[in-house]
């Protein structure tokens, strides 16, 4: 049941054209012809909705240079998901996938459920975001964001596959501890050695086709997070939208934390991975109070202790989120003292 599943996740992520098969993690001629049909549709959207966008003209400066950059971070960020599953990364996906076959277990069905309710989640919470602003805005919204939201949950259904992924290697990790935590044996320290290595490389081909996707949607959450912010202010600070502009303010909300407890999810697991990992460490410490070879195990662990890149700019670690934090409220700052100037 949990590979069922899981081949249904990644079958929504061949129809967003952001992720392979998964019984083959094959791209075949049709399903690359779907991806630059995909890409195609979005280019024309993104230009069609930047033409009929021309509120940029009629706010500050530095505002307007900052939901540009967003602009250009997302689609950057999209592309760079159709594209990396076609061409560049398409052996290094064939690769990861062949793995997570090996790591999904009945164990992972919880996982597998989780993702599934958080994708209905995601939907519900975009439609109401959407129907808000249409309610406020009218046709004339369609015509400003007529993809923005498919680009939205491409950005979202990404970050909850990472999410998957790293929940499965961390159940692997978590075995790992119990088994060295309840054991002393040679025989079962030796395949715990041989499983350390298999996430270690696990972990190596996360890094390799997720470290520039995990960039991107960090600074696009700091920028999405930025945004709506500044949204909020201005819209309470409006009579545009009536006395209480309660719709708008709750329609950024709900888009402003979808954005941030994905990403913040996403960024939290990499750390308890890294925790988990820790545990088995300091196990692997106390083992050698009973067999002199366990000396070996803790070398194992250290040589293949887990890491996570945001394109080599960063490790991906708990204060990854107090930074992203930092530098929302830093740029708040900065924009209520540009409006008092």
């Amino acid at each position: 049941m949990a590979t069922k599943l899981a081949s249904f996740i990644f079958r929504i992520g061949s129809i967003l054209a952001v992720t392979p098969s998964y019984n083959t993690g094959e791209m075949t001629f049709v399903r690359k012809l779907y991806g630059l049909l995909f890409a195609t549709i979005m280019t024309i959207s993104i230009v069609v909705s930047t033409i009929n966008r021309d509120f940029y003209r009629s706010i500050p400066t530095v505002p307007a240079i900052e939901r540009t950059i967003l602009d250009i971070n997302m689609a950057l960020l999209n592309y760079y998901l159709i594209f990396s599953v076609m061409f560049w990364k398409r052996i290094q996906w064939k690769d990861l996938i062949k793995k997570i076959h090996v790591l999904v277990d009945k164990n992972c069905f919880p996982f597998a459920v989780i993702f599934l309710l958080i994708q209905i989640f995601d939907l519900v919470f975009l439609i109401t975001a959407f129907c808000f602003k249409l309610d406020l805005m009218g046709l004339e919204y369609v015509k400003k964001y007529n993809f923005v939201y498919v680009q939205d949950y491409m950005v979202f259904f990404f970050n909850s596959i990472m999410s998957f992924i790293l929940s499965i290697v961390l159940l692997k990790y978590k075995q790992l501890y119990n088994s060295l935590l309840h054991t002393y044996r040679i025989q079962t320290i030796e395949k715990v050695q041989k499983n350390l290595r298999f996430l270690k490389v696990v972990n190596e081909s996360f890094n390799d086709i997720f470290e520039w996707p995990i960039f991107l949607i960090i600074s696009y959450t700091t920028l999405h997070l930025l945004c709506h912010f500044d949204n909020i202010f201005m819209t309470s600070m409006s009579h545009k939208y009536g006395s209480v502009p309660t719709k708008k303010i709750v329609a950024d909300l709900s888009i402003l934390f979808f954005c941030f407890f994905g990403t913040a999810g996403m960024i939290l697991l990499c750390d308890a991975v890294l925790i988990e990992a820790e545990k088995v460490l300091t196990v692997s410490y106390k083992l050698t109070e009973f067999y002199e070879e366990k000396l070996y195990l803790t070398r194992v662990v250290l040589e293949n202790f887990p890491s996570f890149s945001a394109a080599k700019f960063f490790n991906v670690n708990r204060s990854t989120l107090l930074k992203v934090l930092t530098s929302v409220i830093g740029f708040l700052i900065v924009f209520v003292q540009i409006r008092q100037v």
